[in-house]
């Protein structure tokens, strides 16, 4: 049986890239991520890089072997309007020091103002 490729990684991320983007007018302005602990000993996660100015990143500081944590990006609400294309990049206290970068876009789509839809009239 072949490994998964990332399964010689000590952390697998899921999803491994996040997609902020807003097509409707429904506003998008987080984003979860799951980390799961593919090593045999607890690692302890650091924030080492970051878009600080665009979103705000809440990253578990520990995570113990086999076991799942959540992360999560909030987008700024004074950038909530713009598109961009960033990312983030925490580190692990394995012996490789590894890192992990996790691409963040967005892509807004402006809504104009709904138009009223033409009542039918009955001909006649």
């Amino acid at each position: 049986m072949t490994p998964r490729p990332d399964s010689l990684y000590p952390l697998i991320i899921d999803p491994y890239k996040l997609n902020l983007s807003q097509y409707t007018d429904k506003v998008i302005r987080e984003k979860n991520f799951d980390i799961y602990n593919n090593a045999d000993q607890p690692l302890e996660l650091s924030l080492v890089a970051t878009a600080t100015e665009y979103f705000s990143v809440d990253l578990p500081e520990r995570i113990d072997p086999g076991q799942t944590v959540t992360a999560q990006v909030v987008i700024h609400e004074d950038k909530a309007a713009e598109n961009f294309s960033k990312s983030l990049t925490f580190e692990v206290n394995d012996e490789k020091r590894s890192r992990y970068t996790v691409p963040i876009t967005r892509n807004v789509r402006k809504v104009g103002p709904k138009t009223p839809k033409a009542k039918a009239t009955k001909g006649g």
